[in-house]
């Protein structure tokens, strides 16, 4: 696993430097190439992963580790793409081939959770997949 300039874990990024894209693979990926990994782990109900948040396009995902769910879940959305941090160095993003964006925060400015941001707006071939913003949450135990 690589680290990126977030300070943070992020899954399926070494051997980037090597290979010029994210997971150490040697061509440019699309949303097509990376949603069968994603959808194997990550549920999706008509192109959304989650469960519903403040609005449709606002998901939330539960785990016991959100920080290492969230980051999973980059991974794989952002393998084979061309990573950088954000202008504002609160995380990295990553471009697809077919031009989706996805974003990694550490910290979300609206709730404080991790987040993933999925940003189909200039993409070619979501492959399905909605724009959305992916909240990672701590599962609530029984009796919280």
């Amino acid at each position: 696993m690589g680290t990126g300039n977030s300070g943070y874990e992020i899954s399926g990024t070494a051997g980037a430097a090597d290979a010029g894209y994210t997971g150490g693979t040697r061509s440019h990926h699309s949303m097509a190439d990376n949603k069968g990994a994603l959808t194997s782990k990550y549920p999706i109900t008509n192109g959304y992963f989650g469960s519903k948040g403040s609005t449709s396009n606002v998901r939330r995902i539960e785990s016991d580790n959100p920080i290492s769910t969230a980051a999973d879940f980059y991974g794989k959305a952002a393998k084979g793409g061309i990573e950088k941090p954000m202008p504002n160095g609160k995380g990295v993003m990553t471009c697809l081939s077919d031009g989706t964006i996805i974003t990694m925060r550490r910290i979300s400015s609206s709730d404080g959770s991790p987040a993933v941001d999925i940003n189909i707006s200039k993409s070619n071939d979501p492959a399905g997949i909605k724009r959305q913003k992916i909240h990672f949450l701590r599962r609530r135990n029984e009796g919280d």
